[in-house]
């Protein structure tokens, strides 16, 4: 019996559940890990600007925006590689490790430099968990039990997205932006402590050959999973998405390897063996979406870290040249991975990746910039600047109910959902663009762009089960990595371009860059609603 045909604790004939004493510790560290993500990433969102402000580095914010989005994809595709040819313990133990280096050096960074540095090896950690915790859900837990854990970690995602941006604020105003991410770090390694007898037991399952490659790989990024579409973020992450705009049960979302809440689909996005009978992943096709991956990822960080050299006058020529040919490298490379058809909005598949890409990037330039615009416009302070992560995180949650009511789905079809999803974010967008030109107040402001966060719900589970509905069986791990990918690379070039406005603007930064950005948003969620017709079918 391998270790995912099991369908008992040792001494039990009853039904499993998370409870029992064999499952516990696991089910304790995975929800652990993943409500840490999601604090993670509603507290960086919420405290960047005091951060950028200590260490006297605005320009470098949309670079420490952007970054851990690019090294995202290469964390999640090389770990997924990794995890199906190994198994999951090493990419695990790998992300532990670089998840709480990540937070370490972030914590005692003493320049924006290093603090986009750490957000880059961050991003990479969280495509190792997101992965690695997914594979061992599905190496550990028996088939009844990963519903009830995935229900688990959506509800993980909630609570820190409802209360996690107030506490980074307190915690940023009380003992200092530094704690909200060195404070982390013990209850890190308590989650490692618990993860310890199940590490044991993959290792010796591994050992003997329990542990089939083809079965590591089925199921991908735990985030998506339970948010039922591409969060954040983006990506996002469900560990915190490497994106900033990672939403509850998002993405994260930033994020951009395969996804299927089955288990049928390997992590690297191709289709695992499970799923056809077929075997594991061919090694050259493997190590060819690495290399693809890798200078991916290399481009979008490039496109991400370059943003500050448009503070200087004297640099910006050679900024703009790096900018351009990065992120033609990234758009090149990702023509290579995305489905044909993706950049001219092609009919079926196609437009459901675009879609991804496009819904996703025009939400996160609408609510990326809110903490900073809040803060050095209007003046406000940590602890309330986080209330617009609490607006969307709230909205968001409720768009994602919307989505899933039979009625919605009866009188609605996946284009028209995703046409009105579009439109929510186009129409939410409204409310930061007249809140930055102090047209409204930041009450209005926000009530507005709550339209946006529910639009952004009620797009998101749409286009994940409308790519799968178009998709055939042996295509569904390929298009998954698809959708993610486009929304990982849109948004890493959407946050980056943004970060360098905000980098030439320096010391001038007004309300009307701010209102540009959402302006953009706007007209990228209105393309959005006209492309929705096309993902009807092929």
């Amino acid at each position: 019996m391998t270790a995912t045909e099991r369908s008992a604790p040792a001494g039990r004939s009853s039904s499993p559940r998370l409870l029992d004493a064999a499952y516990l510790p696991f089910v304790v560290a995975a929800v652990g890990l993943v409500t840490m993500g999601a604090f993670e990433n509603r507290a960086v969102t919420t405290v960047l600007p005091t951060v950028a402000e200590h260490l006297d580095g605005l320009a470098w914010f949309g670079a420490a925006t952007a970054a851990p989005v690019a090294t995202y994809v290469l964390g999640t595709t090389l770990s997924g590689a990794w995890a199906d040819r190994r198994g999951p313990r090493l990419p695990l133990l790998a992300g532990l490790v670089g998840f709480g280096l990540a937070q370490a050096i972030a914590g005692l960074a003493p320049h924006m430099a290093v603090f986009t540095g750490a957000r880059l090896v961050g991003g990479a950690a969280e495509g190792a968990l997101d992965i690695s915790i997914t594979v061992m859900i599905a190496s550990v837990l028996p088939v009844e039990l990963r519903p009830r854990i995935f229900a688990a970690v959506a509800a993980a995602w909630v609570l820190p997205s409802v209360v996690g941006p107030g506490i980074a604020g307190a915690i940023a105003e009380a003992a200092g932006w530094r704690w909200v991410f060195v404070a982390p770090i013990p209850l890190l390694l308590l989650a490692a402590g618990l993860l310890l007898p199940t590490l044991r037991r993959v290792r010796a399952a591994e050992a003997s050959s329990v542990v089939e490659p083809s079965r590591a790989g089925e199921p991908s990024r735990v985030g998506d999973i339970a948010r039922g579409g591409d969060p954040r973020g983006g990506e996002s992450s469900s560990l915190g998405d490497a994106s900033s705009v990672e939403e509850p049960a998002p993405t994260r979302g930033t994020s951009s390897t395969g996804t299927s809440s089955t288990g049928t689909t390997s992590s690297t996005g191709t289709t695992s063996s499970a799923a056809t009978g077929d075997g594991p992943p061919h090694p050259a096709g493997a190590g060819r979406l690495a290399v693809q991956a890798s200078l991916l990822a290399t481009a979008l960080a490039a496109v991400s870290v370059v943003g500050p050299l448009f503070e200087d006058p004297g640099t910006r020529p050679l900024a703009t040249v790096a900018l351009v040919v990065a992120a033609a490298l990234a758009l090149l490379v990702g023509a290579r991975i995305l489905p044909p058809g993706t950049y001219a909005i092609r009919r079926g598949i196609p437009a459901v990746v675009a879609m991804n890409g496009l819904i996703g990037t025009a939400f996160a330039l609408a609510g990326s910039f809110i903490p900073l615009m809040l803060t050095t416009i209007h003046g406000v302070r940590p602890f309330w600047a986080g209330a617009s992560l609490t607006v969307t995180g709230v909205f968001w949650a409720a768009g994602s109910w919307v989505q899933s009511l039979g009625v919605v789905q009866r009188l609605t079809s996946p284009a028209g959902r995703l046409r009105i999803g579009s439109l929510l974010i186009a129409v939410g967008s409204i409310g930061p663009l007249l809140l930055a030109l102090d047209v409204l107040g930041i009450v209005a402001g926000l009530a507005v762009y709550a339209l946006a966060a529910a639009g952004i719900g009620l797009s998101y589970p749409t286009i994940a089960t409308q790519s799968l509905a178009l998709a055939s069986d042996n295509e569904q791990g390929q298009v998954t990595a698809g959708r993610q990918l486009a929304a990982a690379m849109s948004q890493a070039l959407g946050l980056a371009v943004a970060g360098a406005f905000i980098a030439a603007a320096g010391s001038h930064l007004g309300g009307s860059l701010f209102a540009g950005v959402d302006g953009a948003a706007m007209v990228i969620a209105l393309l959005a609603a006209v492309a929705s017709a096309r993902v009807r079918g092929r």
